[in-house]
């Protein structure tokens, strides 16, 4: 009799399972959850008439997750010793409260035969980002139990809401936080997060726009760091790692040039480590606008640098340097009439040279090399006897081969 009662619950409890997998197909697709991990916490010391049940855990509630990842849920079991009983675990989309909600998950499992308290986590599969969009979603777990005819009876529900969040909207947060932290150098504030990853993540800013940003940002400014640990700081911040020797020689070269933070900027905004970087934190590279003068063209900067350091023996300032290189670049005047405009300067003229130093200081300019003695002697000979001015002198200097392949060699035509 004893085991004609036990073969009929059997029997009802296979069927009731068949009809909740029913239900389950019916609603939507009953997949998405699988077993992760199961922690027993403690015997449970009870009579034999005790029911399963199953509980939500407290870290579960309200919490906030990004989908595309396999995400663990954990509950709280207790088993008394019957693994005929059952408990369930659905997973809506929406507020069960309402109406307007749709069954995405469901896992259904019988509880252990032996008494015991379990944490038990289900990994929930949110790589289907179609499927497991943004906004709020309700999990409800179910707890069931058998009478003595073999009927199944609910024994405990519990439910809870947690909100998912596109993933792309997280690691925005993320590659905007890591900036603050290598460039800033603090914690990122929450309007400061809020702004630059809400325009990544509504496509109003690419990664390099943020970036130059943060390093154009007044706060930055203020820092007033070295061109050396400007370009440290490009090395952590777009490429993750300490700037090595040679490129280090190389960015320095580049300011020593004559060309703009901006520039060195935009030169880390184009490698492939920064797009590397962007693929990683799945955000468009985009690029920067380079506006001064003095960053369109390498080679016609870095020629007229080298009038400044040779001619006027100093650094170009960036107003004059973007005024040059812009005649240059838009062609209004040629490299020998430029050349010109710095040896008649004021500024030169002030200086009072002499007929040697004037003539050795075009052997340097225009011929990139110290005069030989006899060339010297001729030249300032030539105008000592007023057969040669000072502007003869340079025409013939200028129009020289020497000076055609010094311009040349900066790629300038």
């Amino acid at each position: 009799m004893r085991k004609g009662k036990i073969l009929a619950a059997l029997i009802t409890s296979l069927v009731m399972c068949a009809m909740i997998s029913m239900t389950a197909l019916a609603e939507g697709e009953p997949d998405g959850l699988e077993l992760g991990s199961v922690v027993v916490v403690e015997d449970v010391e009870v009579g034999a008439s005790g029911h399963g049940t199953i509980q939500i855990h407290p870290t579960v509630f309200d919490a906030v997750y990004a989908n595309n990842a396999l995400i663990p849920l954990s509950f709280d079991i207790r088993c008394f010793g019957n693994d005929l009983e059952t408990y369930t675990i659905r997973i809506y989309k929406g507020d069960t409260s309402t109406n307007n909600y749709e069954l995405v998950a469901l896992q259904s499992a019988a509880f252990d035969n032996e008494k015991s308290s379990k944490t038990i986590s289900y990994n929930w599969d949110t790589r289907d980002t179609s499927k497991i969009t943004e906004g709020t979603y309700t999990i409800v777990c179910t707890s069931y139990y058998y009478t003595a005819n073999g009927s199944q009876m609910v024994n405990g529900e519990d439910t809870a809401q947690i909100t998912i969040e596109d993933y792309h909207r997280v690691l925005d947060r993320q590659f905007v936080s890591r900036l603050y932290e290598k460039v800033l150098e603090r914690t990122v504030d929450a309007t400061g997060l809020a702004e630059w990853s809400n325009g990544l993540y509504d496509g109003k800013l690419t990664g390099a726009k943020v970036v130059q940003n943060i390093f154009e940002s007044q706060e930055f400014i203020n820092k007033e760091k070295t061109d050396e640990e400007y370009i440290q700081l490009l090395y952590q911040a777009v490429f993750d790692r300490p700037a090595d020797q040679p490129g280090m020689e190389t960015w320095l070269g580049v300011f020593e040039q004559g060309m703009s933070r901006t520039y060195v900027l935009w030169g880390f905004m184009e490698s492939t480590e920064f797009a590397q970087m962007c693929e990683n934190y799945s955000i468009v590279k985009g690029s920067i606008t380079l506006t001064e003068n003095r960053d369109q063209n390498a080679g016609i900067t870095a020629f007229v640098s080298r009038l400044y350091n040779l001619a006027l023996d100093r650094k170009p300032d960036v107003a004059g340097l973007n005024d040059w290189t812009g005649r240059l670049l838009k062609k209004k005047e040629t490299p020998k009439q430029v050349a010109w405009g710095f040896v008649f300067s004021k500024e030169m003229n002030d200086r009072n040279l002499s007929d040697t130093e004037f003539v050795t200081l075009l052997y340097r300019t225009m011929l990139n090399r110290e005069p030989e003695t006899v060339g010297l002697q001729d030249w300032v000979g030539r105008l000592q006897d007023k057969s040669y001015t000072r502007q003869g002198i340079f025409d013939g200097f200028a129009d020289s081969v020497e000076f055609a392949n010094i311009v040349s060699s900066y790629g300038i035509k």
